[in-house]
C-alpha cells in the first residue's frame, strides 16, 4: 500500500555473502564515488519549469551530499549542439539521455516524472505533487531502483496555484532523492559483486588452444572471462573483475607471459572499459 507523504521504493536486493575486505573495499569505493545525472522524463513534460524545478532540487540535494553530479545546462546544451553527433554514433539504439550520461562520465543517470493538482480556497492557493525518480546506469541503460514521493498535505501558498505546486515539486523530489540514491547504491554494488564489465580484444590469435589456454589462466584472475567470438583474426572476451583498468591490464601482461606463444603480445589501444592487444603470434 503507497502511504501518503512516505517516500516508496522497490525491494531491495536480497544479501549475499561478504566479500574478502581489499575487494570489498574496492567496491564500497566506487559506489561512495558515483557521479550522477539527474533530467526529466521528456514523454511526460506538461510544464518545462516545474521539470526544472524537480532537477534543480536533485542536485542541490546531491551538492549537499557532496556528490559529483551534472548540471542541467551541460545537458541542454549538448541536447542542441551535438544531436547530429548522437544519431551518428548510436543510430538511436541508445537513449539520447543515456548518451549525454556516458558523453559526461556520469554513472548513474536518474529520470524525473511529475504529477501534480492545484486548487484555489478563499485567499490561498494549494497544490500537490507525486514525483517519480528512476535510476538508470548510465553504460548499460539497466535499471538502479525507483523511489516515489507524495506531498500530503499539499503546500499551501498566498501569491498562486503556481507557486503553490512549485514549492510542492521541490520538496516532494528533495525527499524522494534519499531514497534514490540508496536505491542507485545499493542495486550499483550487487552488480560491482560481479565484477566490473571490460571488454578485452585480442588481434592476431591464428591457435585457438593457445587462447584457450590463456582464458583457463585468466580464469584465476578475474571474477569472470567469457569469449563472445572467436577467429583467426581476432578473439573478444567480455571480462568481469572487481578493480581498474590498470589492474586488468596488468593481469593480462602477467598471464600473457605464462603462455607459450603469447609472451610478445603489447597493448594497442585502449578506451573506457574496452582494451585491445595483439597477442604478438
Amino acid at each position: 500500500m503507497q502511504l501518503a507523504g512516505q517516500t516508496v521504493a522497490a525491494a531491495a536486493p536480497e544479501e549475499e555473502l561478504p566479500l574478502d575486505p581489499e575487494k570489498a573495499a574496492i567496491v564500497q569505493d566506487i559506489v561512495d564515488n558515483l557521479a550522477y545525472m539527474v533530467y526529466y522524463n521528456e514523454e511526460t513534460v506538461s510544464n518545462p519549469f516545474l521539470m526544472k524545478t524537480a532537477v534543480g532540487m536533485a542536485n542541490k540535494y546531491l551538492a549537499q551530499q557532496g556528490l559529483d553530479y551534472v548540471d542541467l545546462e551541460q545537458i541542454e546544451r549538448i541536447k542542441e549542439d551535438q544531436m547530429a553527433a548522437y544519431e551518428a554514433e548510436t543510430g538511436q539504439g541508445v537513449s539520447v539521455i543515456q548518451w549525454i550520461a556516458n558523453k559526461l562520465n556520469a554513472d548513474i543517470y536518474i529520470e524525473v516524472s511529475l504529477d501534480t493538482e492545484s486548487e484555489e480556497r478563499g485567499s490561498r492557493y494549494y497544490g500537490s505533487a507525486s514525483v517519480s525518480l528512476k535510476n538508470f546506469d548510465a553504460s548499460t541503460g539497466a535499471g538502479r531502483g525507483t523511489a516515489f514521493y507524495q506531498t500530503v498535505p499539499p503546500a499551501m501558498s498566498t501569491v498562486s496555484t503556481d507557486d503553490a505546486v512549485n514549492n510542492a515539486v521541490a520538496s516532494a523530489t528533495y525527499r524522494a532523492m534519499e531514497e534514490a540514491l540508496r536505491q542507485a547504491r545499493v542495486y550499483t554494488q550487487k552488480e560491482l559483486r560481479q565484477g566490473l564489465k571490460y571488454q578485452l580484444v585480442l588481434q592476431n590469435t591464428p591457435d585457438a588452444r593457445v587462447m584457450r589456454n590463456f582464458a583457463n589462466r585468466m580464469e584465476r584472475k578475474v571474477e569472470e572471462i567469457k569469449r563472445v567470438s572467436y577467429s583467426p583474426a581476432e578473439t573478444k572476451y567480455e571480462v568481469r573483475l572487481i578493480g581498474e583498468m590498470s589492474d586488468l591490464e596488468d593481469i593480462i601482461y602477467d598471464v600473457s607471459e605464462s603462455v607459450d606463444g603469447m609472451e610478445g603480445l603489447f597493448l594497442v589501444y585502449q578506451r573506457g572499459s574496452s582494451i585491445t592487444f595483439d597477442t604478438g603470434m
